[in-house]
């Protein structure tokens, strides 16, 4: 009878086993939220939503510590009969202090710091990133605040004391004016080579010409250009120029004289394509660098909102004349030259004249007409009863054009004089002839020698009326190029710039005279420089 219960009681133990080993298994040990095992202090807690809740995981402890209880009161009761179920029991009791161990370090754990991902945790992280936030924009306006409270104070400075400049140029935003004038100087060096057909070559003399700039504050500029020759020094430029407004300046002194396209604007060497002058500036017209003493207004001015400005100069200046006092020869009165001395004595000859101009600058035209007037250019005095002066003068007319854009310049200009000589040849002289002039130079080649390169074609003419060719001593001319006959002219070159105003011009010219043959074909170069 002693048998069956001890039967019975081992039938119970075993049915305990299955839930023992269990409790034993690596995977009850390693996690706390299984129903067994020991707590796991390095892995952090799930956040909510991912895992069960500290709440959850109590419960579930609580559980398996009376499961534990349970079996352990099993196992106690079949101990004396059997030596293993003593050792199953004594594993059961660790097992279940394990788990009151885990239950008091979690209990302790949640009343310490809320576990990750509550909805306190959130909501704290929610606040404390809005009173971050809100310092740092509360800062930034501050920031803000600051640095327009130092853009306001810094105008104000300004505006009190002037921008912070060297002493030198700070002068010059004075409302009193300027302490010291600022000086500029610019100029023309250049020096050529001549050689007629059939004669030796010859090296010209440096032509070296400083141009000063003296600015004496915003409405008054100071002009002057000094020439330096081989047998004289000349002053070309001595103005002073007032800038009444925009759109006018008045001008007094020596000047430039504004007819025509090329006396003021293309005349310097560096600046002409070609290394001497168009045929016409030498023999039908005097006006070719040509300055006189006198006053002038000049200015410019867009016509309403279109894109055209109108140019307009107008001059009344001391005229030219004849230097001597007989009654001068053909030759005399044939040639530009003697024209051109400028009176240096006190006389009642004067010239006037200008030029009326459009300019299309963003299409790169222009085009002009101009006059020139001038008084009787002798001092001739006739021994008659009563006597009588001389009173021959002269009038040129030109008409002007020109492109300059990209590539290209392309330049054309008529001049038509009429000369009075009756008093000396019986009838008047007239003079006219024109040049066309292109050039090419391509900026946009990859080579930089072949964007340096620029050809250049002109051609000139010119006719005479009232000056016969078979009454001139062509040997008194200082050029054969200076006598005036039927002549047309056709000039190729090749400039190469080393600088854009630095330039090496090299041309052959030839010369057709019509009903005479001078032999007067010339290669030329020249080497300029405008500094």
């Amino acid at each position: 009878m002693r048998i069956l219960p001890s039967f019975i009681l081992l039938g119970i133990a075993m049915l305990a086993l299955p839930r023992m080993g269990e409790a034993q298994s690596p995977s009850t040990v390693s996690n706390p939220g299984d129903e067994v095992g020991a707590p796991d202090h390095g892995r952090e807690v799930s956040p909510a939503g991912e895992g069960p809740s500290p709440e959850e995981q109590l419960v579930r402890l609580q559980k398996n510590i009376e499961a534990l209880r349970a079996e352990q009161a099993v196992v106690q009761a079949a101990v004396q009969p059997d030596d293993k179920l003593k050792k199953q029991f004594d594993l059961l009791q660790k097992q279940i202090e394990t788990q009151q161990k885990m239950i008091e370090l979690l209990l302790d754990h949640v009343k310490k710091q809320p576990l990750a991902g509550t909805p306190v945790e959130k909501l704290q992280g929610q606040v404390a990133t809005v009173q971050a936030r809100s310092k740092q924009a509360a800062q930034r306006d501050q920031e803000l605040s600051q640095a327009l409270d130092n853009v306001v104070e810094q105008r104000d400075a300004d505006q009190r004391n002037g921008p912070q400049l060297p002493a030198p140029l700070k002068e010059l935003f004075l409302p009193s004016g300027t302490n010291e004038s600022p000086l500029s100087i610019y100029g023309t060096l250049a020096t050529g080579y001549t050689h007629f057909e059939g004669r030796h070559g010859n090296f010209e003399f440096p032509d070296f010409a400083p141009f000063f700039l003296l600015q004496l504050n915003d409405r008054f500029l100071l002009e002057a250009e000094i020439e330096f020759g081989a047998e004289e020094v000349e002053v070309s430029q001595a103005q002073v120029d007032f800038i009444a407004n925009d759109w006018l300046t008045v001008v007094a002194g020596r000047f430039l004289v504004p007819v025509g396209f090329f006396n003021e604007r293309l005349h310097a060497n560096w600046i002409n394509k070609l290394p001497d002058f168009p045929l016409i500036f030498r023999q039908v017209t005097p006006v070719s660098d040509l300055s006189l003493n006198g006053v002038q207004l000049r200015g410019a001015k867009y016509l309403g909102c279109w894109p055209v400005k109108l140019e307009y100069a107008l001059f009344f200046a001391n005229g030219l004349r004849l230097p001597e006092t007989e009654a001068p020869e053909l030759a005399e009165l044939a040639t530009l030259d003697e024209l051109k001395e400028t009176s240096r004595e006190l006389t009642n000859v004067w010239a006037s004249g200008g030029r009326l101009g459009i300019w299309l600058p963003e299409i790169g035209l222009v085009a002009g007409i101009s006059g020139f007037f001038n008084g009787p250019y002798t001092a001739v005095v006739f021994e008659e009863d009563p006597p009588r002066r001389a009173n021959d003068d002269f009038q040129v007319l030109q008409v002007d054009a020109g492109y300059h854009k990209g590539n290209w310049d392309v330049r054309f200009e008529y001049a038509h004089m009429f000369q009075d000589a009756r008093s000396f040849i019986g009838e008047r002289i007239e003079r006219r002839g024109l040049y066309a002039q292109v050039a090419y130079r391509p900026y946009h080649a990859q080579c930089k020698y072949v964007q340096n390169t620029e050809p250049v074609f002109r051609f000139s003419s010119a006719r005479f009326k009232g000056i016969d060719p078979a009454g001139l001593d062509i040997g008194a001319f200082a050029s054969p190029l200076d006598v005036p006959v039927d002549r047309d002219q056709y000039t190729f070159g090749v400039n190469y710039y080393f600088y854009p105003s630095l330039v090496l011009k090299l041309a052959y010219e030839f010369n057709h005279e019509r009903g005479i043959d001078l032999k007067d074909n010339v290669f030329l170069a020249q080497l300029a420089w405008g500094f």
